[in-house]
């Protein structure tokens, strides 16, 4: 009996390893799980488990993976969008300042060619004015008696001025009035010169009769 005591005594210390064996297992296990939670550096919960630590952290960073991507493209697509609008709306502006600018050249332009046309038709106005001159300045010094020499001495000391220079780069509009003033005086000093050299016996003569009556 001694020997069977002994003997289950002895048999009891042989179980208390296997017992500590697993409690080390448990405790390997316990930090490994821990040490994943850790890599993954988000709870579990976070995304549904399949039971293998480390699938689970894989896809985990698959997902943030794609989250990342996901916002870097929709920080781009906005960066874009409002990079487009702010091209857009400069281009609106440039063309807007160049419209106008375009149009003030173009009424510039058109009062300049206005104001050259009408110094043009002035000095014509001045070399027929000219040339009348001379034909009343003829008539009188070789006194014809087929013109009213009457009429041509009252012209024939009237001087006609050559017209003055006109810049019509220098405010265009306020020249062209001063040219056309200047135009019809040339006119009217020439409608003079016309009446005195009508012939007697003319149909000027015979126009001019017929107006009187």
């Amino acid at each position: 009996m001694a020997r069977h005591g002994s003997h289950s005594n002895g048999n009891k210390p042989l179980h208390q390893p296997v017992d500590g064996h697993k409690t080390d297992n448990q405790a390997k296990d316990g930090g490994q799980t821990s040490a994943k939670r850790m890599v993954t550096g988000r709870p579990s919960s976070s995304h549904p488990k399949t039971g293998d630590p480390f699938r689970d952290a894989v896809e985990q960073g698959i997902q943030d993976g794609i989250e990342r991507v996901n916002k870097h493209t929709k920080n781009v697509l906005t960066y874009s969008i409002a990079a487009v609008a702010a091209i857009v709306v400069i281009c609106v502006i440039v063309f807007g300042v160049m419209s106008v600018q375009t149009s003030q050249k173009m009424r510039e332009m058109n009062e300049i060619n206005t104001c050259r046309n009408t110094v043009t038709a002035l000095n014509s106005s001045y070399s027929n004015t000219f040339q009348l001159k001379g034909k009343v300045v003829e008539a009188f010094s070789s006194m014809d008696s087929s013109y009213d020499l009457e009429k041509l001495s009252k012209v024939y000391n009237e001087e006609v001025k050559a017209p003055a220079s006109f810049d019509c780069k220098v405010d265009p509009s306020a020249t062209a009035k001063k040219a056309k003033t200047a135009r019809a005086a040339y006119d009217k000093q020439a409608k003079k010169f016309k009446q005195a050299l009508k012939q007697y016996g003319t149909k000027q003569d015979e126009n001019q009769s017929t107006e009187k009556e």
